[in-house]
């Protein structure tokens, strides 16, 4: 991000019109999210910060900071370099990881959602294959297994059908739950 310049010069990022202030003083640095470097640019009245004079220092809010002879609002300062970061601002890292693992979250709950129970599923195929075993073993009693084959496979299929939660309750379920 560039730097936040300060000086008494109409094309600097905060103007501060006093005799004492040079026409590019000093800057703000971004250093992080939430910490800002005071840099003084060679003025001829020097830049203090809590009355000492600084080249580079860390800035906090609670510090007082005089341009040569000029006390500098640090609340108007702040509030000016807030609008600037939010508009040069060119790393957004931080908010990318953010929206990844927020999407992350949604994924998992929305896998969870989609995915349908396996045991269900398991126990059907465990009793149509102990059908399908009683079929071939027992062929030579005649039609009537293989009807009984027929019809408990679609009984099973039909009943566990209505033992399944569908996605459909399981989302309205899980929405409720998150709120």
């Amino acid at each position: 991000m560039k730097d936040f310049v300060i000086g008494s010069d109409q094309s600097c990022d905060y103007v501060l019109a006093d005799s004492s202030v040079s026409g590019r003083h000093c800057t703000l640095q971004f250093i992080d999210k939430s910490s800002i470097a005071l840099k003084d640019l060679d003025s001829s009245n020097g830049t203090f910060v809590n009355e000492r004079r600084i080249r580079r220092k860390k800035l906090d809010a609670s510090d007082s900071l005089a341009l040569g002879t000029y006390s500098v609002d640090m609340d108007g300062l702040m509030t000016a370099y807030e609008a600037f970061a939010v508009t040069y601002k060119t790393d957004y890292q931080e908010e990318y990881q953010e929206v990844l693992s927020l999407f992350k979250e949604y994924q998992d709950k929305k896998d969870k959602i989609i995915d349908k129970p396996k045991t269900a599923l398991y126990a059907r195929v465990g009793i149509i294959i102990v059908l399908i075993i009683l079929f071939l073993f027992n062929r030579d009693e005649g039609k009537f297994y293989y009807i009984l084959f027929i019809a408990s496979a679609a009984l099973i299929t039909i009943v566990s059908g209505f033992f399944n939660r569908s996605p459909i309750k399981k989302n309205v379920t899980t929405q409720i739950s998150i709120k």
